[in-house]
């Protein structure tokens, strides 16, 4: 099977990362051949690990005029060929259609978000029209599933399709103890945007420094919000010494492991892999429970949840986790074996397989 996926950009957001995982998976253990359309030439750090697995990529180009852009797809569709064209965000699904319409290819698509936030501002017409012609679809989230399979046609095939968690190099159980120093380091990682809440993450951690001024918050990301939180910051007397924009790592893998806990506020999400990053490396987190959060962190077994905007109930359990070694490591250690047995490669693989075997023996 030939598969043509459809992607805004190749930066380094979750669900660029999801795309490059999902390639190698199908590319090496399924047998199928992927080729990339994307449309973003200022945002490409994803590209070389997709041209290492020899995947022919094609970057349509953002400021292009739309009929240009899709010139450009479908020819570059005709060359390749494909027998499905997989829109991997819900908004590029209309194009998906025309693509594969025009070289007699199924067309599919995917929820990267909470159902919800995915429609959100989508053209009424277009997205009725996605309903009506593409029937198939894969999301990362439950959630997501639930809340937007009653608006698809009756026999449309939905598949959960995990995000994938490579397992760290080494367990980080048992090295989650205070330094010597006495500093404790409050990881988040995201985009920094309004959804993502990182403004209460900031009064939280002012909050929680009233109590425990061992605590230090260091944010990973970039975004629109930077200026804005920056100055928050300072207002906050967080700064120098209380909090630490790194800005967007290429690989934030140290970050985790020099954490000792992690937290996400976000309001909509689908399956955050930010979270499922941290957890795999042995870290409490503590988290909103948007999207399928609410499903993966079991409250005082492997995290805790708190409500949205909630400053005391963050800060709270920012100290509770500060006080406690003992349970920051219980509820690390316990996250990692969730995530490990859940978020693998086999699970992904699975439904990979299970959801294009289904596409292949319908059309």
């Amino acid at each position: 099977m030939k598969i043509l996926f459809l992607i805004s950009t190749l930066g380094l957001g979750g669900a660029e990362k999801q795309l490059v995982a999902c390639a190698d998976i199908l590319q090496r253990e399924i047998g199928a051949r992927v080729c990339v359309a994307s449309f973003d030439e200022t945002r490409t750090e994803r590209l070389p690990a997709l041209e290492n697995l020899g995947v022919p990529v094609m970057i349509a180009g953002r400021d292009q005029d739309m009929p240009r852009r899709i010139q450009r797809v479908v020819s570059f569709a005709r060359k390749s060929r494909p027998d499905v064209v997989h829109a991997f965000s819900f908004s590029l699904s209309p194009l998906a259609l025309v693509t594969a319409m025009t070289v007699n290819a199924a067309p599919a698509a995917s929820f990267q978000g909470d159902g919800v936030s995915d429609l959100e501002g989508r053209n009424a017409l277009l997205t009725r029209g996605t309903f009506a012609f593409v029937n198939y679809y894969t999301s990362n989230s439950h959630e997501a599933i639930a809340r937007v399979k009653p608006r698809m046609r009756p026999r449309a095939l939905v598949q959960y399709v995990p995000n994938l968690v490579a397992p760290p190099a080494q367990t980080m159980e048992g090295s989650r103890l205070p330094r010597k120093s006495g500093e404790l380091t409050v990881l988040s990682v995201g985009r920094m945007d309004d959804n993502k809440r990182l403004g209460v993450f900031l009064q939280a951690l002012a909050a929680a420094r009233t109590l425990e001024p061992q605590l230090t918050g260091v944010i990973v990301g970039d975004g629109p919000a930077r200026p804005g939180l920056m100055e928050q910051a300072a207002s906050l007397g967080l700064l120098p010494q209380g909090v630490r924009f790194t800005g967007q790592l290429l690989d934030p893998s140290s970050s985790y492991a020099d954490a000792d806990m992690f937290v996400h506020l976000a309001i909509s999400e689908g399956t955050p892999n930010v979270v499922l990053e941290a957890m795999a490396m042995g870290l409490p987190v503590v988290a909103t429970g948007a999207g399928d959060l609410c499903r993966i962190i079991r409250p005082g077994q492997n995290g805790f949840l708190v409500p949205f905007d909630d400053v005391p109930a963050t800060a709270q359990r920012l100290v509770e986790l500060a006080r406690a070694p003992e349970l920051r490591m219980r509820l690390g250690g316990e996250g990692r074996r969730d995530v490990l047995k859940s978020f693998g490669s086999a699970e992904v693989r699975r439904s990979l397989e299970r959801f294009y075997t289904a596409v292949a023996s319908r059309v």
